[in-house]
């Protein structure tokens, strides 16, 4: 899905139960010695993307899903917390069973804020505003 004008690309923009718009970006390769959100060049990518995004609309919710995310206390770990839930609403390890009912409560529209569990309670309370 390209992003009109923005110059950035996108897998997919969805709607929710409610008709809220959600971006996906689906980052990192499944098959590599490294995969998904292991390798700190596919965290910048997806960092960047999502800049660039919000830059051009900044109330666009973005999902990112993954194989794999970083380790934690990593660079790439430190990299996307920084940008906080603002900056991107949720990753999702998608061969975590909790991750993917995170996934399907935001499908079904009353998600107001991240769900805990790639962010903690107290990152979701000071990133979003």
């Amino acid at each position: 899905m390209k992003v009109p004008r923005a110059g950035v690309q996108y897998n997919f923009k969805v709607e929710d139960a409610a008709g809220e718009e959600w971006w996906i970006d689906v980052s990192g390769a499944f098959t590599t010695v490294r995969p998904g959100l292991l390798r700190i060049d596919t965290i910048w990518k997806t960092l960047g993307r999502a800049s660039v995004l919000k830059a051009y609309d900044p109330e666009a919710r973005i999902l990112v899903l993954t194989s794999h995310l970083p380790r934690s206390g990593s660079e790439g770990d430190k990299a996307l917390r920084a940008v906080g839930p603002y900056g991107v609403f949720d990753a999702i390890p998608m061969f975590d069973e909790q991750a993917v009912e995170r996934l399907s409560r935001y499908a079904n529209g009353d998600a107001t804020e991240p769900i805990p569990g790639f962010w903690k309670a107290k990152e979701i309370t000071s990133g979003w505003s």
